[in-house]
């Protein structure tokens, strides 16, 4: 009996040490170092210090980001390193070239390593977030919204987050639509400093939506209320709109659409875009909204007009058939319908109808021209956040 105890017993210990054994050679690598660096907004230096019991003759740094994307969000670096059981790996990711990332975002990497007996093994994946240490930044949160702000205290901090918490509220009760993700809003002291964060920024920039990383960075004093009330309620809209109709079928939205409902989300259209409507109205020199498909005017009275006749149509579209149905319109363009495709499905308009709809609601009915004669001009770029200005005046979201 004692016998028969001390073979079982010692096979078992043979099970668990040949267990070990094999264990160790399945990972015959050691990691001493291993870390990613952001000198933001330039670049992300990734280094890795490893042993091995044989001489390690290959390796690969995997990437990526967070992004939304219709592609495995990967990026390979290749190394051959003289054959050594001690090898030191360094590499710089120039975002200068690849792009910004914005404040919020997440880095992702890892390691592949290869010796020289054909035995490889990855080390764990990691992550980096992607933050602006060239400021002090303070932090509130609620909800999906984590907001960071520099000037101002805990007062501005926190009347920014309220004005963004009621207009996400706004965007659910009166759009229909709601945040998918959680939302980083990086609100920078001035526009200086959203543009060195992201490199090469035009001179009009204020501030700029990341949909695919659910982030805004934009400039805002802390004696800048009013212009606050519009920026983030208008940017907002844009990363909410622009993360729920994301697609891989190549359909994207049109702008008086896009930025129709980025303008709705303000609220009520000011009495100054209403003269600036009724006065065109009247005049009969109102563009037709097809003409508002591929981008605005780069003079600054026109492109006013036409943000005022977006939001003005969305408005049109949420009173009359109610805010779900906005919603039920994204929805169905994110399923890869084109937005006339869309809109006749969801209210049985297209573009050319739903504007004589909105015009006879407004008391301008058989305004527009035959649709055959309608044409739309020549795509021109708009600014993602603040429209230039020539006069120096406050910028313009959009």
């Amino acid at each position: 009996m004692t016998k028969k105890i001390f073979y079982i017993l010692t096979c078992i210990v043979l099970v668990f040490s040949g267990g070990q054994h094999a264990q160790a050679a399945e990972n015959p690598f050691s990691i001493r170092n291993n870390q990613a660096d952001m000198a933001f907004p330039i670049t992300v230096d990734f280094h890795l210090e490893a042993t091995g019991q044989y001489p390690i003759q290959a390796a690969t740094l995997l990437y990526g980001t967070n992004a939304l994307s219709c592609h495995e969000n990967v990026s390979r670096k290749e190394f051959q390193p003289a054959a050594s059981t001690h090898v030191y790996l360094n590499w710089t990711w120039d975002l200068e070239r690849s792009g910004a990332l914005p404040i919020g975002a997440q880095i992702w990497w890892q390691w592949q390593l290869t010796d020289t007996q054909g035995n490889q093994w990855s080390t764990p994946r990691q992550t980096l977030t992607v933050q602006d240490t060239a400021y002090d930044w303070h932090t509130v949160q609620a909800g999906k919204i984590t907001l960071q702000w520099v000037e101002g205290g805990a007062y501005f901090g926190n009347t920014m987050l309220d004005i963004a918490t009621a207009s996400l509220e706004r965007l659910v009760n009166e759009m229909g639509i709601a945040p998918p993700t959680p939302i980083t809003i990086a609100i920078y002291p001035d526009v200086q400093g959203v543009k060195d964060a992201l490199i090469h920024a035009a001179e009009w920039t204020g501030g700029v939506a990341f949909p695919e990383y659910g982030s805004i960075m934009t400039g805002i004093r802390p004696n800048e209320m009013s212009w606050a009330r519009d920026v983030l309620p208008h940017e907002l809209a844009h990363l909410v709109v622009d993360t729920l109709t994301f697609n891989c079928q190549g359909i994207t939205l049109p702008t008086w659409l896009s930025e129709g409902m980025a303008v709705y989300a303000e609220g009520n259209l000011s009495d100054h875009d209403q003269r600036i409507l009724t006065k065109a109205l009247d005049e009969g020199t109102l563009p037709p909204l097809t003409t508002l498909t591929s981008g605005f005017s780069p003079y600054p009275d026109e492109a006013s007009r036409s943000y005022a006749h977006s939001g003005a149509v969305i408005g049109y579209l949420a009173q009359t058939f109610g805010p779900q149905e906005l919603n039920h319109l994204l929805e169905t363009i994110q399923q890869g319908h084109r937005v006339d495709e869309a809109l006749q499905l969801v209210y049985g308009l297209d573009t050319y109808t739903l504007d004589r709809a909105w015009r006879a609601a407004w008391g301008y009915p058989d305004q527009l021209p035959e649709r055959q004669s309608v044409q739309a001009p020549t795509a021109t770029p708009i600014p993602t956040l603040a429209l230039w200005n020539p006069l120096g005046t406050a910028a313009t979201p959009t």
